[in-house]
């Protein structure tokens, strides 16, 4: 008992020794390149924690373990001398029971633990998990279903108050104990039950662990028995006599057990009882056995002295149960009548004599090693930071190039501090998402950051003067005032004034987004100059001199994004008609624009939209045509301006002209001749196009032709196969028509536009920008160091920035000094 004193006492110090070294990491924000200082130390902490627990409590554990069926609780019943553990045929342990020693029989008591029903669920719910991890589906399935079957039964026990009596006679508690130890109804709902008697042994604070077999299907039971296992102190193995070969549960049981002791091996710490050792026929097949059980234990380094033979039947109280007389004759024959219990319980407790303070020794020699490595890492780091070790002899002055070294030190730590800090704020807080053109990737200020684009939309056209019904109609009666003018004319007139507004209103969206960026940029730099101790010097660098040109730069960008594609759109949907004509004109010509602006409509998913057909019909259709890169479309007035040069032969039999007959200078007289025939084609709203084909790098096929009459061609147009509405032949239909088109224009605006035109991918490189040189200013130019160093050199700065003093240092130095040397002191002066 006096050794398991000196062993808490010297536990103690090492746990002052470990406070004090956590002290100093967390004040000194100590970091080692090899390890993990903060890591090691609760480690430790833990491991002595641990140790500490056991020691105080005195206890010397045992977990009789095996597997189903393998004799068990029949040998703890002999050994208790009462059948208190069920051993029918059926499964016999459903939870751990703990058998305690006690002084005396008035001593002798149970208590009963019950699960609460949250405690019940969780727990079971863990355990599926675990097995179905581990691909156990049939026993969870077989699990389960008996859970289920019994769940009425199991319900009544849940959430029951713990139930400790005491006991005089084993006859007084029989059945309530094995209705909770083998009833599953009952048993499932166990937490703990704990018996104490003298009858286990004499000695104090053993406790015998009867642990469900490992073998069990049931998932809990596996968990008990690895959790007794690593962490009892001996091990009462009970393996039948008659199958002396070791099979895989068997070596997993002990493998386990091994792994989970650091201290001592598998082979000081178990005792193994040959059960059922009556059930040899004869004396030499008895001998044959154990000779046979002893040679497999040996593989596994076990004592021959610790391995002993048992019939535990013959142990038990009731003497007329003729198996009983039979066991008993049956081992005069085989041994003399030599039950085993005696042997058996003699070996045990030269176990618990050898094991009980060497156990602990071992366990504390081998905190005091790690505690050893630990205090080298420590003494290392300091030696470091400081200069100093448990040696040094402390002076009252520090000079100004131990100072200026300080501070270098100082920063170094304080950046590296800073610089996690804001790359966890960063892409926790701001941070821009990897996929920003899908909604399912954006974080709150993103959603927000569309909102006001949306927002922005709505106001913008909420108020167009030509949307009013009444100004339209003005605008159609200005143009078609008689039954000759048709209402196509009136329908172009409205959708100029409306495309020219459109246009204005597009301009007004990239202020708000201008002014939400900045807040989320403003938001950014308030961070650095909190962390960074307000240095007046961060908003320059960060945005620069002139903040005005900052903000016109990025509201102009947002301005060129939106615009890039918002003026295709208008064009588009507002400026022309939905006449076959001047949609098709408008298909040929914003090809790429509108590729892109079907693929993201919807939300910013690609989603074919059917704007194709939409704009023919006004009905979304899925459409689809094969543009062909090596052909050039020309509509009869783009031609007339890029025909400029003469071509110098005809060949009237070619299909397509060379593109480069294009650009040849005419005569003038030829050149007037084609101007007036494209221009008579134009007038008789001719759709025909004339189609260069640039497949052929044959001279002769290059040469230019004359483009007469003959030779403007109809080639296969691709838009050609779209279903077009009729003309709209009243203001009505004009009006409902551009109400379609305008609503279907501003549909695109807030998410095409959005999206394919890359704002929010803009808006989240800007914040990655600042990010980014956040960042570089101080890993590649030190300016945040420059300035702070200026700060902490200026008399007068009004900018106080917390590093060392002096005066701190000599007292970090001193705590530092004499934590090295109460560490050194403990582990020299440690006896063991």
């Amino acid at each position: 008992m006096q050794d398991l004193e000196n062993l808490e006492e010297q536990l103690v110090l090492f746990e002052d020794a470990l406070n004090s070294s956590k002290y100093l990491i967390e004040t000194f924000s100590l970091e080692n390149n090899r390890i993990d200082l903060k890591s090691i130390n609760d480690e430790l902490k833990n491991d002595l924690d641990d140790q500490l627990k056991r020691i105080r409590k005195r206890d010397f554990e045992i977990a009789a373990v095996g597997k189903e069926k393998s004799g068990k609780s029949s040998l703890l019943n002999a050994w208790i001398g009462f059948e208190l553990l069920p051993t029918d045929s059926k499964r016999c342990t459903y939870t751990t029971t703990e058998i305690r020693s006690s002084a005396n029989v008035n001593e002798q008591k149970y208590l009963i633990e019950y699960f609460s029903k949250d405690e019940f669920d969780q727990l079971n719910s863990q355990g599926s998990a675990s097995l179905a991890s581990k691909g156990y589906d049939s026993l969870l399935k077989k699990e389960n279903e008996e859970i289920k079957s019994l769940n009425d039964q199991i319900s009544k026990y849940l959430g029951k108050p713990v139930v400790e009596k005491n006991f005089t006679s084993f006859n007084q508690i029989a059945d309530e104990l094995r209705s909770a130890i083998s009833n599953p109804g009952h048993a499932r709902a166990v937490k703990k039950i704990c018996i104490w008697t003298p009858k286990l042994t004499q000695k104090e604070n053993v406790v015998l662990y009867d642990v469900p077999g490992y073998d069990s299907p049931l998932t809990l039971h596996k968990e008990q028995t690895k959790n007794k296992l690593a962490h009892v102190d001996s091990i009462l193995f009970a393996s039948p006599f008659k199958t002396p070969s070791l099979n895989d549960c068997e070596i997993e049981i002990l493998e386990l057990s091994d792994k989970n002791d650091n201290f001592i091996d598998i082979k000081d710490k178990i005792v193994v009882a040959l059960t059922n050792c009556d059930a040899a026929g004869s004396r030499n097949q008895f001998k044959k056995l154990l000779d046979e059980n002893r040679q497999a234990w040996k593989l596994k380094n076990v004592a021959e002295q610790r391995i002993v033979p048992v019939c535990s039947i013959i142990e038990a109280a009731d003497l007329k149960k003729p198996e009983l007389v039979k066991a008993i004759k049956d081992m005069k024959d085989l041994n003399g009548g030599d039950s085993g219990m005696a042997t058996l319980k003699k070996t045990v407790n030269e176990c618990i004599n050898d094991l009980k303070y060497k156990i602990a020794f071992q366990r504390c020699v081998d905190i005091k090693n790690k505690l050893n490595n630990f205090f080298n890492s420590i003494r290392e780091t300091i030696k470091e930071r400081f200069n100093v070790d448990e040696n040094t002899e402390l002076n009252d002055t520090i000079d100004d190039s131990d100072m200026k070294k300080l501070y270098i030190e100082w920063w170094a730590q304080k950046w590296k501090s800073i610089h996690k800090n804001f790359q966890k704020y960063f892409y926790t807080k701001i941070k821009p998402n990897a996929s920003p053109d899908d909604p399912s990737y954006l974080n709150e200020d993103d959603i927000q950051f569309k909102d006001i684009y949306v927002k922005a939309i709505e106001s913008a056209f909420n108020n167009l003067e030509i949307n009013n019904k009444e100004a339209q109609k003005l605008v159609y009666n200005s143009v078609v005032h008689s039954k000759i003018m048709a209402p196509k004319y009136g329908n172009i007139e409205i959708r100029k004034e409306l495309a020219s507004e459109a246009m204005l209103c597009i301009g007004k969206l990239t202020e708000s987004l201008n002014k939400f960026l900045w807040a989320i940029i403003e938001r950014m730099i308030s961070w650095m100059r909190e962390e960074l101790w307000n240095i007046p010097e961060i908003r320059k660098e960060m945005i620069g001199e002139d903040e005005k040109l900052a903000n016109s730069l990025i509201q102009c960008s947002f301005d060129a994004l939106i615009k890039r594609l918002a003026r295709p759109a208008t064009d588009i949907f507002l400026r022309f008609p939905r006449a076959k004509v001047e949609r098709i004109k408008v298909l040929k010509e914003f090809q790429m624009e509108l590729l892109v602006m079907d693929k993201f409509l919807i939300n910013g998913r690609l989603i074919d939209r059917g704007l194709y057909q939409y704009l023919a019909s006004g009905k979304h259709a899925k459409f689809t045509y094969e543009l062909h890169h090596d052909e050039v479309y020309h509509a009869p007035h783009e031609t007339v301006h890029n025909v400029v040069e003469e071509p110098k032969k005809a060949n009237i039999d070619d299909e397509y002209a060379s593109t480069d007959s294009l650009y040849q200078e005419p005569e003038v007289t030829k050149k007037k001749s084609l101007l007036d025939k494209l221009k008579k084609r134009k007038k008789d709203n001719s759709d025909t196009i004339s189609v260069i084909s640039m497949k052929s790098n044959d001279s002769e096929t290059n040469e230019s032709l004359w483009l007469e009459d003959k030779q403007l061609i109809k080639v296969n147009n691709p838009f050609e196969k779209l279903v077009f509405t009729p003309d709209a032949e009243n203001f009505d239909q004009v009006h409902n028509e551009i109400q379609e088109d305008l609503a279907e224009f501003l549909e695109c605006i807030k998410n095409s536009i959005f999206y394919g035109s890359g704002i929010q991918r803009y808006y989240n490189s800007e914040l990655e920008n600042v990010r980014r040189r956040f960042i570089d200013l101080e890993n590649n130019a030190g300016r945040w160091w420059y300035y702070i160093d200026k700060h902490i050199n200026q008399k007068d700065s009004k900018v106080k920035i917390p590093v060392p003093s002096k005066a701190d240092e000599l007292k970090n130095r001193t705590l530092a000094i004499q934590t090295l040397k109460d560490f050194s002191k403990i582990i020299e002066e440690c006896y063991f």
